[in-house]
């Protein structure tokens, strides 16, 4: 199951040039808090609660094709403590696309900044945790990783990439009770 506020390219038009991954810099910018979190009551099976941020990074070189490049926002307080701070990257088994995922651990800039400081909690409250994020060189990576593995059958370049939509919210797969909020939710690039 999946709770996502969408920004689609087919809905919200965009400008290309503006959205240009080829930008000198670029952040990811927003605040978030965990307001409450009740961990499953079904210990058996697959139990995941995460609360994700995931841009669309395109390229007219493969129309149809993206790599979703996001952020963990909050995993419901399983594992974070080993969580390492390595991007993730893998082809979804469902869309066969790429996803390049920005853990906890990057997003907070170490996971005791996080909202899993620790193993097993989630550090809910009224305080906002106000997260910018250069992913410059992630966008870079995740392009580098792409035709490493031919993820669009061409080469790319980063030039060649922009973003054209993105989508914020919920995957849960179990029974849990939770609320994140954010506001402030902003990419922003710079250039010379």
């Amino acid at each position: 199951p999946h709770f996502l506020l969408d920004q689609n390219a087919s809905i919200c038009s965009f400008d290309k040039e503006k959205n240009s991954a080829a930008a000198d810099r670029m952040f990811i910018e927003l605040d978030v808090r965990l307001l409450d979190y009740k961990p499953t009551t079904n210990p058996e099976g697959v139990n995941v609660c995460d609360f994700l941020a995931f841009f669309y990074l395109q390229t007219d070189k493969a129309p149809g094709q993206r790599i979703w490049f996001g952020l963990d926002l909050f995993k419901g307080a399983t594992l974070p403590a080993s969580e390492k701070a390595t991007p993730m990257w893998a082809k979804d088994s469902a869309a066969k696309q790429y996803i390049y995922g920005m853990p906890q651990a990057v997003v907070y800039n170490g996971i005791e900044n996080s909202l899993n400081p620790k193993e097993g909690v989630a550090l809910i409250g009224e305080e906002w945790k106000h997260i910018r994020l250069d992913v410059t060189g992630h966008i870079e990576r995740a392009v580098e990783w792409a035709n490493r593995d031919n993820a669009f059958g061409v080469p790319v370049t980063v030039e060649d990439m922009f973003i054209s939509g993105m989508n914020i919210g919920y995957e849960m797969r179990g029974n849990f009770d939770c609320t994140v909020e954010f506001k402030n939710f902003n990419m922003i690039s710079y250039n010379k």
